[in-house]
């Protein structure tokens, strides 16, 4: 009986290194800065969303950005931190209001 004991706990042992040797616990981890596994990741990840942020097929989507960004700015090149989903994709500055924005296609 005892060696029965020993027997299974060993497979049991193994059987855990080797999962783990493999990755199967590991979570993926998103490569791009709009890539996500659920719609938590696109919680975090676009900030600038008025509504929910929903993970589709991997990637985050708004569909609707917040209109005014409270950093001013005064080109394009200021605005390189505002990551727009889609179908909102190029942010731009508001030269007018100095505010960054996204570019939405309708």
């Amino acid at each position: 009986m005892m060696t029965l004991v020993k027997i299974v706990f060993i497979s049991v042992i193994l059987t855990l290194i080797t999962s783990h040797a493999f990755g199967f616990t590991n979570t993926p981890t998103t490569t791009g800065p709009n890539q996500c596994h659920d719609n938590v990741d696109c919680t975090m990840k676009l900030p600038y969303c008025k509504g929910i942020a929903l993970c589709r097929n991997g990637v985050c989507i708004c569909y609707d950005e917040k209109a005014i960004i409270t950093q001013q700015c005064q080109n394009d090149e200021d605005c390189i931190h505002l990551i727009c989903a889609p179908p909102c994709e190029v942010s731009y500055c508001d030269t007018k209001t100095s505010t960054c924005k996204c570019k939405c296609k309708n």
